[in-house]
């Protein structure tokens, strides 16, 4: 391979995966601190309590294990018709909160999946996603470095690094 094919294809997106959760890494970046999408929960493995964790909403903290959805929806936020959406299909009636970096799917109350995502400035208003495990915190802000990865969701089961376009 030339110098030039490998610079067009060498891998620019990390993923570390660990159960059903799944941070995205921009391998790209400068900094070491470019993990900045987490997703949890899909369709044929929806959230389920694991890992357990808190997310900071300004002025008000939510915990992910047990969350009820009317509990999400009293939060405020957009809702919409989560099925249909590509590439994953959610049981009909489920629907998608969105609330600010933060994406939630809920059916018949019960929470299948969260999303966080810092993709920078221009797109959230300088608000960043914060996680932590524990309610007192401490709390991370997003984009996190590998150690806080770790520290929130233990070692990783599989870490895959490839070009995407």
């Amino acid at each position: 391979m030339t110098a030039f094919g490998y610079f067009l294809t060498r891998p620019n997106v990390r993923w570390f995966e660990k159960g059903n959760a799944k941070f995205w890494a921009n391998l790209q970046s400068k900094s070491d601190r470019n993990y900045h999408i987490l997703e949890i929960g899909n369709p044929e493995k929806p959230y389920n309590g694991i890992p357990s964790l808190y997310i900071q909403i300004p002025k008000k903290k939510l915990i992910l294990l047990n969350t009820e959805g009317d509990k999400i929806k009293s939060l405020g936020g957009r809702v919409k018709k989560a099925q249909g959406e590509f590439p994953v299909d959610w049981p009909d009636g489920a629907e998608k909160i969105y609330l600010g970096s933060y994406t939630f799917i809920v059916y018949k109350n019960k929470l299948l999946s969260f999303s966080a995502r810092h993709l920078g400035t221009e797109y959230w208003g300088n608000i960043a996603p914060r996680i932590g495990k524990k309610e007192q915190g401490p709390y991370y802000k997003f984009p996190l470095n590998e150690n806080e990865v770790r520290y929130l969701l233990g070692k990783p089961d599989k870490i895959t690094d490839f070009f995407r376009m």
